[in-house]
């Protein structure tokens, strides 16, 4: 319990659940103004007030680990848990189990975002899913039932999250009866890609296949960026031409699709992890 540095006190009047103001010293004090609960004791004409901490309640994702690689690349996973904070019904007992749902959000990341790992197209964008690959729920649940002395507790059973072959920034939600809402993103990308253009100045080399739909496509790992930087000034050495540089991977790698369909047929069957290039068939 926490009690307030404030001394006990006498009451002028005979109704010991008087909202009246209760003046002790300098203190002026209404019992029923505060938002945690109260008690009063006390015996020969005085009253005691014993104020309690008002109960914290609080539910967080858990996520491990927050980046994973898209399906297709590495078959990578997360467990999703809850951490949840609450306090027992009544002094002394056992906290209440708490239900948790947890569904990955379907409007997010919005396309054409930071978050949306290179994509600026709608349509029915995979996002992942519990369970199984694929193919599993969007949505789960999880029971907390054991707390420690503090009140916080975990899934009994935590769940595991399958990433899509798209690459981007996922938001998992978590509600519970009587919580606020949690949620927290977990990063679905090929680690490591670097932009072609940043590397050296596009001089003896042409970026094209560009669209409004794919803009950021000339990313590739270090070695593949560096092969093709060699090739490229070779070849102008050569014949003193420019040759075109056309898709490569998307800034997170992942899924490719020039179709827009987020699908792999027709087009881009690689170009997921950073290792391809397409040269333009004229110079």
């Amino acid at each position: 319990m926490l009690v307030p540095s404030v001394p006990a006190f006498e009451v002028q009047t005979d109704d010991p659940f008087s909202s009246e103001s209760l003046v002790t010293g300098e203190v002026l004090i209404n019992p029923l103004f505060f938002n945690y609960p109260w008690q009063h004791a006390g015996e020969n004409g005085s009253l005691t007030i014993t104020f309690e901490e008002e109960c914290s309640k609080e539910l967080q994702v858990e996520l491990d680990p927050n980046t994973v690689q898209p399906r297709g690349v590495a078959n990578t996973q997360a467990t999703v848990d809850a951490r949840v904070t609450t306090c027992p019904p009544t002094p002394g007992s056992t906290p209440e189990s708490v239900v948790v749902t947890f569904t990955i959000d379907p409007n997010e990341p919005v396309q054409g975002s930071e978050d949306a790992g290179g994509h600026s197209h709608n349509g029915n964008r995979p996002r992942g899913n519990f369970t199984v690959p694929k193919t599993g729920p969007t949505a789960v649940m999880c029971t907390v039932s054991t707390f420690d002395a503090q009140g916080v507790g975990t899934c009994d059973e935590p769940k595991t999250y399958f990433p899509p072959e798209v690459s981007g920034n996922v938001k998992i939600v978590a509600e519970a009866k009587d919580f606020d809402k949690a949620e927290k993103r977990i990063n679905v990308q090929v680690p490591g890609l670097i932009p072609l253009e940043e590397v050296i100045i596009p001089t003896f080399f042409r970026l094209t296949g560009r669209t409004s739909t794919h803009f950021d496509n000339h990313y590739g790992t270090e070695n593949t960026v560096d092969k093709i930087v060699a090739m490229a000034f070779d070849y102008f050495d050569l014949h003193n031409e420019t040759i075109g540089i056309n898709d490569m991977s998307l800034i997170w790698g992942g899924l490719f699709d020039i179709r827009n369909n987020w699908s792999a047929k027709p087009g881009h069957s690689r170009h997921r992890l950073g290792k391809s290039v397409d040269i333009d068939r004229c110079a």
